[in-house]
């Protein structure tokens, strides 16, 4: 085919396409569609990533590297208690992200302490969100450096279904739960055969009403929910309970964390640290 001929053909189909409206708004209005829709899909930046923390140390240096994170939109913070319980989370697919604070983690705030190796803050992603795990640990390496450690970065690939099946009877034997509707379900997974489920609370709403079948396939499995006021309904309870868990504090077998402590005048700002998630342990009003 001559050029000539080829540029007719295109001034032709050019002309035709500006003569008719329809066609000309399908030639932009698609692509542009397209490119709104992919580049909003496509995102790679992080918000609201569901990161997992188990602070193994529980000083005061580690617990503001746990609000400093929580005070960011990047990461929707979850504590863990246990490395244990930090890893089902994980392979159960719960959490984008875990971060593991070592014991030694207040070694990078003590001035003595010069030229012994940094404390390590290990960070655990999905291997199978490269793009936003990158993102997350260029956020995570900054926070984590600027105060004198070393953040460890460890991909795996969780598996896409739930949590491993409990065989052989094996699980937990006690599930407490605090937040309710979204973890409900997965917390009676995660019990051994005889297990109870303690439900504490309902950040995210209430449980749904459910077949109790499902705790007899399950294992025959209990569920309570208790409260503090039927488990002090006379004095007598009142006085044995307290005396036991003073005594477990007193013993050290109980730890209680005070994170942060305000005047009585400051009670608002309290208050609104609380609400925007920027605390962790006990906050305390001073008189």
């Amino acid at each position: 085919m001559s050029w000539r001929r080829l540029r007719t053909l295109i001034r032709r189909e050019v002309l035709a396409t500006f003569r008719d409206p329809f066609t000309l708004a399908v030639l932009v209005s698609v692509p542009l569609a397209a490119l709104l829709v992919f580049g909003f899909v496509l995102s790679v930046q992080v918000q609201h990533m569901k990161l997992g923390v188990h602070d193994a140390g529980g000083s005061a240096a580690s617990r503001r590297l746990v609000a400093e994170l929580m005070a960011q939109q990047t990461f929707d913070v979850r504590p863990y208690a246990t490395r244990d319980a930090l890893d089902q989370a994980f392979v159960a697919g719960d959490l984008g992200a875990a971060l593991v604070i070592p014991p030694n983690f207040d070694r990078a705030f003590d001035p003595s302490g010069a030229g012994t190796q940094r404390p390590q803050v290990q960070a655990i992603y999905d291997g199978g969100e490269a793009v936003l795990a990158g993102n997350a640990e260029a956020f995570l390496r900054g926070l984590v450096t600027a105060t004198g450690a070393d953040l460890v970065a460890t991909h795996r690939r969780v598996p896409p279904h739930g949590p491993p099946p409990r065989g052989g009877g094996a699980g937990v034997q006690v599930v407490y739960d605090s937040v309710g509707k979204t973890t409900f379900d997965r917390g009676l997974d995660c019990l051994a055969r005889r297990g109870m489920m303690v439900l504490l609370g309902a950040s995210s709403g209430p449980v749904p009403p459910f077949d109790l079948q499902v705790l007899n396939r399950k294992g025959a499995l209990f569920v309570t929910r208790p409260s503090l006021g039927h488990y002090t309904a006379t004095r007598a309870e009142l006085v044995q309970r307290s005396t036991e868990v003073l005594g477990w504090v007193q013993a050290g077998k109980l730890d209680v964390r005070i994170g942060r402590e305000f005047p009585l005048s400051a009670a608002a700002e309290a208050h609104r640290e609380l609400e925007g998630r920027r605390t962790t342990g006990k906050v305390l009003l001073t008189v």
